[in-house]
């Protein structure tokens, strides 16, 4: 003691200490100022003050007296700081140990304050003063800050360390030091090595509570504490304090055993010297082991998951047999080759503590999943504030939440809402059920007594069991049948199993579902259509309504009329589950059976060991014109990773999981479905309470549940699901002793016609259906966890995943979070998404501009397979926006790079200007030519269409010859403009009059002024931007201009025919007419157009009836003018 004394006398530890930003400022200090009212005018008791900062902090908050307690001479220097500092009267320096202070002489203590940890949490030997003085001197309910402590230990690589090469001066390669390297081990093995560890040198995590310091044993710490030190974390499970544990890890090579620790304040608030956290001066404790252990298997079981009630724990141990299960394939082994050699990676690797990420995983594009966390650890966002009850978030257990305990109802008494806005429990003593009398009368008697007397009754096979249910529900005895539960204990348990649980399962399920009114003492709100809502369960709570409901007990629950008062919410009744086999469909009914064995496995472990946690189940609603207006959002691409192998319950961990659910939630979990919704729903059965409380979603709602836990893993999909065993979740808990998993359940759009998803009114629906869901709190809006997602909507909804990314893609954008994208095994899928999306990414694409490109998609493929979806994004995308858009931004801004843009390109455009100009001339004037005999009936096309087609064509050979002109820049943006937007309606009355007056033969002056604004804008910001690219006029000649200004007149003046005509009557006369009239109009400054070139032009757009395209068959040689230009081009 002494020795420690004299190192905290040497200033540069206690330097090194105050500089300890983590531990000073952002532990302790917060946990004393968030606490203040706790401190103001009490006596509090500083054990091992140090340099005082603890007891300055609380003399801060109001404490009316500090005893500073230290033995070592900083006690005098103490002193000197105190009176600087004019606090020598609130605290008070006690140069002593804590054991030496004589019990009279003090006030009775309030609260204690200690900063007592060491590197491996008591490597000190301080905490026996802390413990020494909560005995002596804290009054009855006083505060212990910290008050928990945490040990954490962790199988990890330290390779570099290891090797005696690595730890000494550089070595000649051949020289073999194998021996000395051994010798070295074992020096390095004999005491603990402080280090500063990276995750990525963890192979495993556990936690190794200390108990509440309030209670613990100051004997216990020291004996278990060597235990630990001593433990072989391979071959057995490690006992600390009375409790076991077990170390689970990856498989592969480790070297030795990392260590840190967590403390907890009463607020709630921790500090840990995790190597994924900020670093400490406490580091972490490494304790180097003397072989290298190769791990190959990692299946290690927690006993007391297993237990019957009446075997103790000290009753069970690692190589003893387990006692009879309720299903057979669920056994212990000890034979670890074996397991290796009957078990596939995927079903060992639900027993990693933390899941395998996708960063281990060679199939996968995109950014990595350490940019996608941003240097977060897995479990470091904070999706959801801390549990509040408030007018909208209902908090049926008490608070604060004990850690040591399951949490107590609330409130104190029972409260009995029968009414429209709350669950109608069975257990209301207002809930009654009508019952014929031998006398032919009609009685009623209250339901719960009735479903006592039943339940209560000798239950030892599925037909005692089915007219027990029946027995509370007479009305349905003709109508529900139980035909899957019947088949289940005949054909799929053996006789010994079917015992096991009348024997031993069902008892406890019974007692759990009875215990109703004692668990769950408030009445828990309905969460309705259009309203915002909480309401946070324990997970005790939820395992007893779900047994009701496995019972099927919950009233009015159970009709198919639409006019009924529950209509609109799912069922929760397992009636329907019972009854969800025939022999006709054997094949799709086998995945209900496994079902049925998660839901058992569920009841199982409940009540085995009663869980601690609780749940919060979030209705979330945004009225539709408050959700984003698509075409206005500037925000990219969010990140992106996208992968096809693993699942998002796995390597979703920590992120915001998406459950692809409907509008129903839980969609078919009761019924014959079995796909990812249903999965997910079995395979944590605490979110089928959502089926209790959830009216259907509308367009602009989701739901969001934080706290659930996974209880069984699983293999396959729909008819090929199987339950595959016992799954121990390890996801730590929140603050609010919440697991840190949640999922938000959006139900996307079901289309009879595929085809019908492009129509914008649905797209815009998707958008923000996935928007209200992956929208997070204001509270965390800058620590949000990405979005763990993938075909959402597209199996039996008959969604196209490729546009379904781009969709969720863009609501994460907008609602600023990254996204996880999984495949489940779609390489090409994958392949064709991270293509698209970095071509998106490298063109610059915001959600505005996708947002358009897929609606002009829509118009354009109307009769489309979809299957060009992509082409054509690729196509529009390496246009540029509009030049309304292009036009709309400050000149200021974008000049020096258009400028810089054309000073590097202009030599190229124009080596090539005149001989694209040229070549496209006589393709169409071929065209033409080719087409002034064609006078077939067929001719259906009309003017318009071939200039859009032209145009097009134009526009790829624009893009072929010059990839980057100046002049394409330009010629781009106006036919984006003119040929994308549809200025038509736009347009319509004033074109009419510009026409009414060409056929009137108005003279060029007033033909200006008719013409549109529109038209007149474009035209002068064409002269802008030319001048912008230092176009010069000198440099831009008559023909340049007549190109750029022939694909604006193309469709400004010609998107519709407005001459009045006859049947068969032809006006070319009248279009010669028209061009020499608007001849003055097409010159641009100082350019000038002779007849033949006014002419060429208004021939490109005015094109006779007799003129257009006609289906003609094919002769030899011969292709249609489509297929021509789609050549050229």
């Amino acid at each position: 003691m002494d020795e420690y004394f004299g190192i905290y006398e040497k200033f540069d530890i206690l330097r090194l200490m105050l500089k300890d930003k983590t531990r000073v400022l952002m532990a302790y200090k917060n946990a004393i100022f968030n606490m203040k009212e706790k401190f103001q005018g009490k006596v509090v008791m500083d054990v091992g003050a140090g340099s005082g900062i603890l007891s300055i902090f609380c003399a801060e908050v109001g404490a009316k007296k500090v005893y500073a307690i230290e033995a070592s001479m900083l006690a005098k220097t103490l002193e000197q700081v105190l009176i600087e500092n004019n606090l020598q009267s609130t605290i008070e320096v006690i140069h002593c140990e804590v054991a030496d202070i004589h019990p009279d002489s003090l006030e009775k203590i309030d609260i204690i304050v200690s900063e007592w940890m060491g590197f491996y949490l008591v490597h000190e030997g301080k905490l026996d003063s802390v413990l020494f003085a909560r005995d002596k001197f804290l009054r009855k309910g006083g505060l212990i800050f910290p008050s928990i402590a945490k040990l954490y230990a962790s199988l990890c690589q330290l390779s570099s360390m290891y090797e005696f090469r690595n730890a000494c001066v550089p070595l000649p390669v051949y020289l073999n030091t194998r021996c000395i390297g051994k010798e070295y081990r074992k020096i390095k093995s004999m005491e603990p090595e402080v280090l500063l560890l990276n995750r990525d040198s963890l192979l495993s995590s556990e936690e190794l509570k200390i108990r509440d310091i309030r209670t613990v044993e100051n004997s216990e710490i020291f004996e278990k504490l060597l235990v630990f030190l001593d433990l072989n974390i391979i071959s057995k499970s490690v006992n600390l304090l009375g409790e076991e544990y077990v170390l689970t890890c990856k498989s592969g090579k480790y070297q030795g055993i990392c260590i840190w620790f967590v403390i907890e304040f009463p607020d709630g608030s921790k500090l840990s010297t995790a190597p994924y956290n900020e670093p400490t001066h406490w580091k972490q404790t490494v304790v180097v082991l003397p072989t290298v252990i190769e791990c190959i298997v990692f299946i290690f079981f927690s006993r007391a998951h297993f237990m019957e009630d009446k075997m103790s724990e000290s009753d069970m141990t690692f190589d003893e047999k387990r006692p009879a299960n309720l299903f057979t394939n669920v056994k212990l082994s000890t034979n670890l080759s074996a397991d290796i050699a009957n078990s596939d990676s995927d079903s060992m690797s639900i027993y990693i503590n933390e899941p395998e990420l996708s960063d281990d995983i060679s199939e996968w594009k995109g950014m990595s999943m350490n940019e996608i966390r941003k240097g977060f650890g897995i479990y470091e966002y904070r999706e959801h504030p801390p549990i509040v009850p408030s007018a909208k978030h209902t908090v049926l257990f008490r608070l604060p939440l004990s850690m040591h305990e399951s949490p107590k109802p609330y409130p104190t008494h029972n409260i009995d809402k029968w009414s429209h806005g709350y669950v109608r429990l069975p257990c209301s003593a207002h809930c009654f059920y009508p019952i014929d009398q031998r006398s032919g009368d009609r009685s009623c008697r209250n339901r719960w007594d009735m479903i006592q007397e039943a339940l209560l009754r000798s239950i030892l096979s599925s037909q005692q069991l089915e007219n027990a249910i029946l027995s509370y529900n007479q009305i349905y005895a003709q109508r529900w049948n139980f035909t899957a539960l019947h088949h289940f204990f005949s054909e799929v348990l053996d006789s010994e199993e079917t015992a096991v649980f009348f024997q031993t399962l069902m008892p406890k399920m019974i007692q759990l579902a009875l215990q109703l009114p004692m668990l769950l003492t408030g009445a828990i709100p309905l969460l309705k259509r259009h309203t915002n809502g909480s309401i946070s369960l324990s997970q005790l709570q939820v395992a007893s309504l779900l047994a009701n409901a496995f019972f099927c007990t919950f009233p009015r629950r159970n009709s198919s009329n639409p006019q009924s008062e529950y209509a609109t919410y799912p069922y929760i009744n397992f009636n329907r589950l019972f009854a969800a086999y025939s022999e006709e469909k054997h094949n799709q009914c086998e995945s209900v059976m496994e079902k049925i064995k998660c839901l058992f496995h569920y009841f199982r472990r409940v009540t085995t060991k009663s869980p601690e946690g609780v749940i919060t189940i979030e209705r979330r609603y945004i009225p539709c014109e408050n959700c984003p207006k698509w075409n206005l959002q500037d925000q990219k691409l969010p990140s992106l990773h996208i992968t096809s192998k693993g699942t998002i319950e796995n390597e979703g961990a920590g992120l915001l999981q998406v459950d692809f659910a409907n509008k129903y939630v839980g969609g078919g979990v009761l019924g014959l479905g079995c796909v990812q919704e249903e999965i997910r729903f079995v395979i944590c059965p605490e979110l089928m309470v959502t089926m209790l409380v959830t009216e259907e979603l509308d367009d602009t709602e989701a739901l969001i549940v934080s706290g659930i836990e996974r209880y069984s893993k699983y293999e396959g999909y729909s008819n090929t699901f199987k339950w595959k065993g016992d799954f121990i979740d390890e996801t730590p808990r929140d603050d609010s002793c919440r697991r840190m998993t949640s999922i938000v359940a959006i139900d996307a759009l079901y289309f009879r016609q595929p085809s019908l998803q492009f129509k914008m009114d649905n797209i815009t629906r998707e958008l923000n259906k996935a928007y209200v869901g992956f929208v997070g709190s204001d509270i965390y809006q800058n620590n949000l966890s990405a979005i763990a997602t993938g075909n959402w909507g597209c199996g039996a909804f008959r969604g196209n995943p490729k546009l379904k990314v781009l969709i969720q893609l863009m609501a994460a954008a907008v609602a600023d979070r990254s996204m996880v994208y999984f495949t489940f095994g779609d390489t090409k899928l994958m392949d064709d998404v991270a293509a698209m999306y970095a071509h998106l990414v490298q063109h610059d694409v915001d959600i505005a501009r996708l947002y358009s490109m897929i609606s002009k998609y829509h118009q354009e493929s109307a009769l489309s397979d979809h299957s060009d979806f992509y082409c054509f994004l690729y196509n529009k995308s390496r246009i540029k926006s509009s030049s309304a858009d292009i036009f709309a931004k400050d000149s200021k801004d974008t000049l020096p790079q258009r400028s810089k843009n054309v000073a590097l390109n202009k030599d190229v455009v124009n080596k090539h200007i005149y001989e694209m100009k040229m070549t496209e001339e006589e393709k169409i004037i071929n065209w033409l030519a080719s087409c002034d005999d064609d006078n077939d009936d067929n001719a259906k096309r009309d003017t318009k269409d071939m200039c859009n087609e032209k145009i097009k064509n134009n526009l790829k050979e624009t893009n072929n010859v010059n990839e980057s002109g100046g002049l394409r820049f330009v010629e781009k943006h106006f036919v984006e403009k003119h040929f994308v937007d549809d200025t038509v309606r736009e347009n319509k009355n004033q074109e009419d009059k510009v026409f009414y007056k060409l056929n009137k033969g108005v003279n060029s002056s007033s033909l200006k002024e008719s013409i549109t604004q529109r038209s007149i804008d474009d035209r002068d910001r064409s002269k802008n931007l030319k001048s912008e690219l230092s176009l010069e006029s000198a440099e831009l000649n008559g023909s340049e201009s007549i190109e750029i200004i022939k694909n604006y007149s193309v469709l400004e003046f010609h998107k519709q025919n407005p001459f009045p005509r006859k049947s068969g009557q032809r006006r070319i006369s009248d279009d010669r007419d028209t061009s020499k009239k608007i001849k003055p109009e097409l010159s641009l400054e100082s350019s000038e157009l002779n007849d033949t070139e006014s002419i060429k032009i208004l021939k490109d757009c005015f094109v006779p009836e007799s003129r257009k395209q006609k289906s003609l068959p094919r002769k030899n040689g011969q292709t249609k003018i489509s297929d021509f230009f789609q050549r050229i081009s």
